[in-house]
């Protein structure tokens, strides 16, 4: 698993009536490090980290106009 710098990825869960129990939805989410649950969900941890991956390069992307 890539470095996630402080973001973390969530499994989501649901309750079923029929069960009686929270059951995995089999699908994820990202949390920001300040606690922040991101849009969006992802079919595994591993879609999951890459969309991590992909918002940290645009974090450090330069700023046009921007030293």
């Amino acid at each position: 698993m890539p470095d996630l710098q402080g973001y973390r990825i969530v499994e989501l869960f649901e309750y079923s009536h029929e069960e009686g129990e929270w059951v995995p939805t089999g699908l994820y989410a990202i949390v920001h490090p300040d606690g922040t649950l991101l849009d969006g969900t992802y079919p595994s941890p591993e879609a999951a980290a890459a969309a991590i991956e992909a918002i940290l390069q645009l974090d450090a992307a330069p700023v046009p106009g921007k030293k």
